[in-house]
Formats: structure tokens, C-alpha cells, sequence
């Protein structure tokens, strides 16, 4: 029992260092504020707690998380790439936790190896605006275990986390009112009184919901038409963000893996057994997981900053790859079982040093444009100016938002300074509006900004 209890800790205690690693490796790299890091920023410089209202009326706890950590750890990024870490490693042992309740020990171990392993999130890992995810993540999580952990307790507290969970980040919402809707359907009596039950928990959460869609600064336009981007799902959680080039093929063989559990499923002279239905039950939740982003069309992409959206649905993708690697246990063979699963699971996880490596590029080129920009003066800038369309390494850059580099100018700056009037242009069309509006245009190349035109 000792022995057993001590293995227990070991696992946690690899699956969270595991878990905060990327982060770990991106902290000793010389990392740097990205993209909306530099408008939290600003905005805790020259506003303080109050230039968060709107944030905090948009997502309660989400919007209070970034009025709290940009005001009290301010701009450097150490401090918050440390609590990102502690969330990414809370998240590892809560995954573990939830699977070891809900499937036999070895698909639980390897859900949460796969969980820990996974490429396609580098934001949840890399970008300090991504922390409020991982606090939904962990409060959903926790919600789920105590839900799992209830046999006949009270429902409130698990509700409680899952609607917290949604005020933080709404990307929870679907696979929280799950959580919810199976906590409720556990009490006795008929299925009519179930049903009632369900619902009636199930308000909360979907008031929750309604509260942050009602405040989103999403009404102010997106170019994302609601569900056009769903065709990307399988890019994003089983083809090339997931698995490097070597394991490609593995996407053909879980596709068959897939057919294979719904045949079980389907056809009552095939036994349905536990690693068939760790299959279908992550394909379940790769589904809940992405239903609110694909609702409002957001682009499931396999790197930089909008990978973010599949944060929730790859518990989905652990739990389907865990299942497909756990068939080779079937043969009893258990050598050749951990030889197949072993180095799978080492090439998914060396796959995150292509997000690590993006990131850094992408924050070296940002710095040696902010020191252009520097360069020019706080008068100059002060005028409408533009920077001509720049490259993002790997799908993510640090200004990635007109703004940012104003933002980021703002934040660099002595006390006082004049506020910078600079934009960054991502497409052709966007730099000759600016210009058209009046806007002074600039070129990057690569250590100084010059007016476009001037040789190099």
C-alpha cells in the first residue's frame, strides 16, 4: 500500500513538471510580452484596476484576473509566466485525477501522458494572456472530480465551480454543463424528475453563459462567420498540430481506431470495452470542447496565438489517442506494448519545441522592431505613422494587433512620454487605408524603420 501510494505521488509530481516544462524552457529563453500582454500592460500603467471595467464585465474573473496580475507583477513577464506554469502543472495532476475516475489505470495513465504531451496549445503554455483559460481549465476540472468523487452529495459546489470555470473563459461552457447535467441525472426517481433536475441545475450555467455573450466585445465585429471554420477540427486535434512528420500516419490509424469503437458501439456482436469507449468518449468531448468555438466560427489553427481554441476539446484528443494506444495492451505483450507507446508519446511531446522556437523568434523580431520604433522618438510617433505588413514566424508575432506596438511603446517609455500614434499593417490592403487616412508609412528591415521608398 505504501509502495502503491508512493508511485501515486511520483506520477503527479512527473505530470506536473511535465505539464509547466514548455513554460519552464520559455522562461529561461529571455521571453518577452506578446500581442494583448502589451495592452493589459498599458492599460495597467496609465488607468490601474479601472481601465479593466470592461474586461471584468466581459468575463468576471477573467477580466479581474488581468486587472489583478498587471497591476501587481506589471510588465515583466517572469512573474506571470510562473503562475502560468503552476496552472499548466495543477491542470496535469487535475487531468490525471479526473481519468483515474473515469477509466481503468492504464488509459488514465496515458490520457494523462498524451494530456501533458499534446503540441497543438501552445498559447495555454507561452502566452500570459492565455492564463484565465487555464484557471477555467483547472476550475472545470476540479468541478469534474468533485462531481466524479459524489456519490450522493450535494450538486451545489461542483455547479459553483463549473460557473465560475465559465465566467472565466466561456470556451468552457459546453463541457461544463456536461459535468453538470451528469452530476444531476444521478438522483433517484423517475426520468421525469431527472429531467426536471437537470434543467434546474442547469440554469445557473447557462445564465453564466448568457452573461458573457450579452457583455462580449465580440458584438463590436468579427470577420468569423459562425461554424466556417470546423473543417479545421482535424488539423487542429489529429493531423498536423498534434503528431510531427514521423507520426503523420498515426492521424490515418486513429481515423480507423475511431471506426473501430463505433462499430463496437453499434453492432451487438462486437464487445464494447474500456479502451473502445475511452475512444468514443474523448470524441465526445473533442466535440463539446470545440462546440463554442466553432459557434463563433473561430479558426481552429495547429500553431501561434489562435490555438488557443483547442485548449479544452484536447481533454477530447488525450482521451482518443490514450484509448488507441491502450489497444496495444490487448496483446498482453506489455514490452512490446511500452515500446510502441513510449517513444509515441516522447515524439508528441518534442513536437512542443516547434512552439517554443516560433515564440522566440517571434519575440526577437518583435524586440529589434520596438527598438526601431524607439529610435524614431515619441514626437515622431506621435503622428499617424504605419508599419508596412511583417512576416509572423510560425504563425504568431508580438504585435499582432494593429496597436501593439503603440501598447508596447507606452509601456517601454519614461513616465510621462507622448502617447505613440503607430499601427501595424498585416495585409497590403489594411497598410494603403492607413496611408489613405493620412498615416506616415514605414518599412522594417529588420533593424530600423525607415519611410517607404528610402533605399535600404
Amino acid at each position: 500500500m505504501r509502495r502503491r501510494a508512493g508511485a501515486e505521488v511520483g506520477l503527479k509530481a512527473a505530470l506536473a513538471a511535465a505539464g509547466a516544462l514548455p513554460t519552464v524552457i520559455w522562461t529561461l529563453r529571455d521571453p518577452a510580452l506578446m500581442v494583448d500582454d502589451w495592452a493589459f500592460a498599458a492599460t495597467a500603467r496609465l488607468h490601474g484596476l479601472g481601465g479593466f471595467e470592461s474586461a471584468v464585465r466581459a468575463r468576471p474573473l477573467g477580466g479581474a484576473y488581468y486587472a489583478l496580475a498587471f497591476n501587481v507583477l506589471h510588465d515583466h513577464p517572469l512573474p506571470h509566466l510562473l503562475v502560468l506554469a503552476v496552472l499548466n502543472a495543477v491542470a496535469a495532476v487535475l487531468v490525471w485525477a479526473v481519468a483515474r475516475r473515469m477509466m481503468p489505470r492504464v488509459p488514465a495513465v496515458l490520457t494523462a501522458l498524451v494530456w501533458v504531451s499534446l503540441a497543438n496549445r501552445g498559447t495555454s503554455r507561452l502566452w500570459i494572456t492565455a492564463a484565465p483559460n487555464m484557471l477555467a481549465l483547472c476550475l472545470l476540472l476540479a468541478g469534474t472530480l468533485l462531481m466524479l468523487r459524489r456519490p450522493s452529495g450535494p450538486l451545489w459546489p461542483v455547479c459553483v465551480l463549473v460557473v465560475l470555470a465559465t465566467l472565466t473563459y466561456e470556451g468552457t461552457i459546453a463541457v461544463g454543463a456536461l459535468t453538470v447535467a451528469v452530476g444531476a441525472w444521478q438522483t433517484e426517481g423517475p426520468m421525469s424528475a431527472r429531467l426536471r433536475h437537470v434543467a434546474l441545475w442547469l440554469l445557473p450555467v447557462g445564465l453564466a453563459g448568457a452573461w458573457v455573450l450579452t457583455f462580449s466585445a465580440k458584438h463590436d465585429g468579427s470577420p468569423y462567420a459562425p461554424f466556417e471554420n470546423v473543417s479545421r477540427l482535424f488539423a487542429a486535434h489529429l493531423g498536423t498540430a498534434v503528431l510531427p512528420d514521423l507520426l503523420l500516419p498515426l492521424g490515418a490509424v486513429l481515423l480507423g481506431v475511431v471506426a473501430w469503437a463505433a462499430g463496437c458501439a453499434l453492432l451487438p456482436s462486437m464487445p464494447l470495452r474500456a479502451e473502445e469507449r475511452v475512444v468514443l468518449g474523448g470524441l465526445g468531448v473533442i466535440l463539446l470542447g470545440a462546440a463554442p468555438f466553432a459557434f463563433a466560427g473561430f479558426p481552429f489553427a495547429t500553431d501561434g496565438i489562435f490555438d488557443r481554441g483547442n485548449l479544452y476539446a484536447d481533454l477530447g484528443t488525450a482521451m482518443v489517442l490514450a484509448g488507441a494506444l491502450a489497444l496495444c495492451w490487448r496483446a498482453r505483450q506489455p514490452l512490446v506494448a511500452a515500446a510502441v507507446v513510449a517513444p509515441t508519446v516522447l515524439l508528441l511531446a518534442l513536437h512542443n519545441a516547434v512552439d517554443v522556437r516560433d515564440w522566440s523568434n517571434a519575440a526577437s523580431q518583435g524586440r529589434a522592431l520596438l527598438a526601431a520604433a524607439g529610435e524614431l522618438g515619441p514626437e515622431r510617433l506621435a503622428d499617424p505613422s504605419v508599419v508596412a505588413p511583417l512576416p509572423s514566424p510560425g504563425g504568431v508575432a508580438m504585435f499582432a494587433e494593429p496597436n501593439n506596438l503603440a501598447e508596447a511603446l507606452i509601456v517601454t517609455a519614461p513616465a510621462g512620454a507622448p502617447h505613440p500614434r503607430i499601427q501595424i499593417a498585416r495585409t497590403d490592403a489594411q497598410m494603403q487605408r492607413l496611408v489613405d487616412a493620412g498615416a506616415t508609412p514605414y518599412r522594417f528591415d529588420g533593424a530600423r524603420l525607415l519611410p517607404l521608398g528610402h533605399p535600404v
